[in-house]
C-alpha cells in the first residue's frame, strides 16, 4: 500500500496472491525467488509505486505527493480506508492469477490556517 497526499489524500493498495507475487518478481528480476523474501517485497513495493505514480500523473490538478510503499505479507490482513474515502476496487486477471488494485481518494480542502496572506500578518 502507498499513501497519496496533496489537494486530495488517500491510499492505493495492491493485493496479490503468493503465486502472482512470485511470478511478478520473476518477470521484473529475471529470476524466480523460492519464497516470499526481500526481493519479492521490493518488487511488489515498486509495482505499487508505479501504479500510484501513474495515478498521480493523471490527477495533476490535485498536486499529489506519493509516499513510500509499505508491503504487508501473509494472509488475513484487513486494510481500512477512511470512511470519507470508500475505495474503488479493480480486480485484474493475468496469466499468473488475480491482481486487485484498490484506490480510496478524497478532496483535502485547505484549512483556514494553511493559507495566510500578507494582509493577515501583523507587524510587531
Amino acid at each position: 500500500m502507498i499513501g497519496l497526499s496533496g489537494k486530495a489524500k488517500g491510499t492505493v493498495v495492491l493485493s496479490l496472491e503468493r503465486e502472482v507475487a512470485l511470478s511478478a518478481t520473476e518477470a521484473l528480476m529475471m529470476q524466480r525467488p523460492d519464497d516470499i523474501n526481500s526481493d519479492v517485497t521490493d518488487a511488489i513495493g515498486e509495482l505499487t509505486n508505479m501504479i500510484a505514480g501513474s495515478a498521480k500523473s493523471k490527477l495533476e490538478e490535485y498536486e499529489l505527493s506519493v509516499g513510500l510503499p509499505n508491503v504487508v505479507t501473509g494472509s488475513g490482513h484487513c486494510i481500512a480506508f477512511p470512511s470519507a474515502s470508500p475505495p474503488v476496487c479493480m480486480p485484474f486477471d493475468c496469466k499468473w492469477g488475480t491482481v486487485v488494485v484498490e484506490v480510496g481518494l478524497v478532496d483535502d480542502p485547505p484549512q483556514a490556517s494553511d493559507s495566510v496572506s500578507a494582509n493577515d500578518t501583523q507587524a510587531v
